[in-house]
């Protein structure tokens, strides 16, 4: 079982986060990948955040129409903060000794990584992919050297998933909904539609 893990926020999914996830598919050979949203990422503590059971629907219309891709509730059952750590340790145990685990990343988050809770013990349980950001190309990783080993370093420059960044956020969507404009061809349409129903983000 070769499965792959996108975690985040979700709020909302965009067209972005779909696209990478199609990708990692296609060119990680994945039999599945799963959408992982957070309860609480330390990385966001502070920031108001939408409940997670509409992020958990958005989520579950974006990728309705595709069998590769699935979503998990593992983080949002947890109580308190998560950590990847924790999840990657959660799903081997679901997948058994045979079962491969990659971890999709955007190439901000990667840069992020020595600051991740026991990210040495994280790199030897599943491959982190980076994938390229918008203003953050993947030949920024060589930033991470002296902060991490050289062959973490290697490791991550050698899976990264080099594609056109999707110039959409998270940020940009809320803002635009907030301000009363559109968000056609930003996030699939079925969010769209769940976002104006449920008046989320004004």
């Amino acid at each position: 079982m070769r499965e792959g893990i996108l975690g985040g926020s979700f709020d909302p999914v965009h067209k972005g986060h779909v696209t990478i996830a199609r990708e990692a598919v296609r060119r990680l050979s994945l039999d599945r990948l799963l959408f992982m949203p957070a309860r609480i990422p330390p990385h966001k503590l502070g920031r108001p955040m939408s409940d997670a059971a509409h992020r958990l629907a958005m989520v579950r219309l974006s990728i309705a129409d595709d069998p590769a891709l699935d979503v998990s509730e593992l983080e949002l059952s947890r109580p308190g903060t998560t950590y990847t750590v924790d999840t990657i340790r959660a799903l081997l145990t679901e997948i058994g000794a045979d079962g491969e685990l990659f971890f999709i990343v955007g190439a901000d988050q990667a840069l992020e990584l020595p600051t991740w809770k026991t990210v040495n013990e994280l790199v030897r349980l599943c491959t982190l992919v980076p994938v390229a950001r918008a203003g953050v190309p993947l030949d920024r990783l060589d930033e991470l050297r002296g902060r991490l080993p050289d062959d973490v370093v290697e490791n991550l420059k050698a899976t990264a998933i080099d594609m056109p960044p999707v110039d959409v956020s998270s940020t940009q969507v809320r803002t635009l909904v907030g301000e009363g404009k559109s968000i056609a061809g930003l996030v699939p349409a079925a969010v769209e539609e769940y976002i104006r129903e449920h008046r989320l983000y004004r």
